[in-house]
């Protein structure tokens, strides 16, 4: 989660074969974890379940979805579309798939005053899945 700081990534080859832990990500603190960012990629999980829940936060049966800063933004949803819509991978009838939204633009809380559009291009070729755009101003 990004409150708890940044993630060391990579590894260094060990002399009698397979990996270990680089010897900086044992004794340096994590690093600092920026509070503007952008995540965007195909996250293969469906909005509300519980894979989503856990990026964007819990919705409220009284207030609805609370924003807080450990958690993600929907970058669809924050521009006004609904939660449920919007199709990023198109149905697959002969392998009983249905059409789905499982690509993603999440954005930090800080960011998301400065949404302004977000839309998914459906007529793009080259995929199985539909890229989705984000309008912010930098």
């Amino acid at each position: 989660m990004p409150r708890d700081g940044g993630a060391w990534t990579g590894v260094e080859p060990d002399p009698n074969g397979g990996e270990r832990l680089a010897h900086w990500q044992m004794t340096d603190p994590a690093p600092v974890t920026p509070t503007e960012a952008v995540l965007l990629g195909d996250f293969n999980l469906e909005p509300g379940k519980a894979e989503y829940e856990a990026l964007v936060g819990y919705r409220d049966d009284i207030y609805g979805r609370v924003d807080v800063m450990a958690r993600f933004v929907d970058a669809w949803v924050a521009t006004g579309h609904e939660q449920d819509s919007g199709v990023t991978c198109p149905a697959k009838p002969e392998m009983g798939e249905p059409d789905m939204r499982i690509d993603y633009g999440f954005v930090s809380l800080p960011l998301k005053p400065r949404l302004r559009d977000c839309w998914i291009d459906g007529d793009a070729p080259g995929s199985d899945h539909q890229p989705v755009w984000i309008d912010i101003d930098l």
